[in-house]
């Protein structure tokens, strides 16, 4: 995963994305247009990878789909257990108590944190670049906490807060990033086939970390 095939193409693709983004979020409910930029994202990466025929990036499309459907597993947790969480209607149908288009949210900032872990290990290995994957979740992350609880996709319940931000949260998001990075590395040179269990070991470590946070910080 060099990127010189496919790093305009990807920069052009999150550009598209977030102009679909600034056009469907205003004029439709709200979980029509997270289903629709949910969609894009996901069609468009694998694209990418087809069309420039980049085996890595396309086993990191598939390990990032993965992980995105897996993680409705949290959600459904600090919903329905934890009870810190809350999905409103929002004009599309729920996986449980949590809104579909999270059932692919996730791909993004999967994409995001793992390619930028990778640019840290080619310049300074695999001890910073675990560093670097959890900075840029952190980033990622409270961008999103910030953003989209306000838009109608979710709302915290009961829990301190920061603006919309929930600090318990995104303390294990920060961990996602870091924990993320390493299994993909275990995950790239294996079959295809033990991705969604690789993925599925991720979430369960994230929903566990989320639920741990919120015993110790909410």
């Amino acid at each position: 995963m060099d990127g010189p095939r496919w790093t305009r193409a990807l920069v052009a693709l999150h550009v598209g994305v977030a102009l679909l983004a600034a056009v469907v979020v205003p004029t439709l409910r709200i979980g029509v247009a997270a289903l629709l930029v949910v969609g894009a994202y996901e069609v468009g990466v694998l694209v990418v990878a087809v069309v420039t025929r980049d085996r890595p990036l396309l086993r990191l499309w598939w390990f990032a789909a993965a992980l995105s459907l897996w993680q409705v597993l949290p959600d459904q947790v600090l919903v329905e257990v934890v009870g810190s969480l809350r999905f409103p209607p929002d004009g599309v149908p729920d996986i449980g108590a949590v809104t579909l288009p999270m059932a692919g949210m996730w791909m993004m900032p999967t994409v995001l944190v793992v390619l930028a872990g990778e640019a840290v290990r080619r310049r300074a290995g695999p001890g910073p670049a675990v560093a670097g994957a959890a900075g840029v979740a952190l980033l990622v992350f409270a961008a999103a906490e910030t953003v989209i609880p306000r838009l109608g996709v979710w709302e915290p319940v009961d829990v301190p807060t920061v603006g919309t931000v929930a600090p318990y949260v995104l303390v294990a998001e920060v961990l996602l990033g870091a924990v993320l990075w390493l299994a993909w590395r275990a995950d790239r040179s294996g079959p295809p086939w033990w991705t969604p269990l690789v993925a599925g070991l991720v979430s369960l470590t994230y929903t566990g970390a989320a639920v741990s946070s919120w015993l110790l910080l909410a």
